[in-house]
């Protein structure tokens, strides 16, 4: 009987406060019927919010850590990959030159300034060599045996070089077969033409040209025998007093990583 009687003041305070809020809503002085849905999802909304934040802060910290490392991994795989390639560089210039290694000063490829891939071919590249290097203008630059071009001017941490099949690089030049000579001229855009070469000499598609040799009293210009290309065609009219021949590089300039500077004479 007691339980019963403790009972009831609690019932009829359920039911009154029932009753309130019914007629309440009923004439709608209450915000609607999602009031009591609001209240409830902003309380657990403000629950996920604390113990969200913290999980969230320690994963954006987690994957942070990730992308640096792997930014450093990245930057060290390309690191080695070039130390590979000047290594193999160096190696394959050194056995097949027949300049003495001491008058060669390796250099990377950093620039080809106006170069658009796919559009045209470099007329120029730059290096990471300069005066500060000994690097100074109308030095022949190489790869392996094969002409690249010459320096054209040098700051003092870097210099430029105009290829040899720039419109502005000209010198002399003959052929291994037939030992024509003439004069090699660039074009631009990768081309080059062996021009004045006399009628009565022998031209012939395949055959390799090489400087003749431009060297002054110290160093500087071509040195004989560097391999300046192949012929890929000959223009040849009779009734002209010369012929002329379309060469070719062996070196596909804008993917040279590294070059070879022939130091003159000190």
């Amino acid at each position: 009987m007691q339980q019963r009687r403790s009972f009831l003041p609690s019932f009829f305070l359920f039911f009154f406060l029932s009753g309130l809020i019914f007629f309440l809503s009923s004439r709608n002085f209450l915000p609607g019927e999602n009031f009591f849905q609001n209240i409830f999802f902003s309380f657990q909304g403000g629950v996920f919010q604390v113990v969200h934040i913290p999980f969230g802060f320690f994963h954006n910290n987690a994957l942070q850590k990730l992308q640096k490392e792997n930014l450093a991994l990245q930057a060290q795989l390309v690191h080695e990959k070039q130390l590979e390639e000047d290594n193999a560089a160096l190696r394959d210039q050194f056995q097949t030159a027949s300049i003495p290694s001491t008058s060669l000063l390796p250099a990377t490829v950093i620039g080809a300034p106006q170069f658009i891939p796919g559009v045209g071919s470099p007329e120029n590249l730059v290096i990471d060599k300069g005066t500060k290097s000994g690097v100074v203008g109308g030095e022949t630059v190489i790869y392996q045996r094969n002409v690249v071009g010459t320096i054209s001017g040098a700051t003092d941490w870097a210099a430029q070089v105009m290829l040899v099949s720039s419109a502005n690089s000209s010198f002399t030049a003959k052929t291994v077969g037939s030992h024509a000579q003439g004069v090699l001229s660039g074009e631009g855009e990768g081309s080059m033409v062996l021009g004045s070469v006399l009628l009565s000499d022998t031209l012939q598609v395949g055959d390799i040209v090489v400087t003749s040799g431009s060297e002054d009293g110290v160093g500087k210009g071509f040195p004989p025998g560097l391999i300046v290309g192949k012929i890929i065609s000959v223009n040849k009219t009779p009734s002209s007093l010369y012929q002329s021949a379309r060469v070719q590089s062996l070196l596909q300039f804008n993917k040279l990583t590294t070059v070879f500077v022939i130091k003159g004479k000190e």
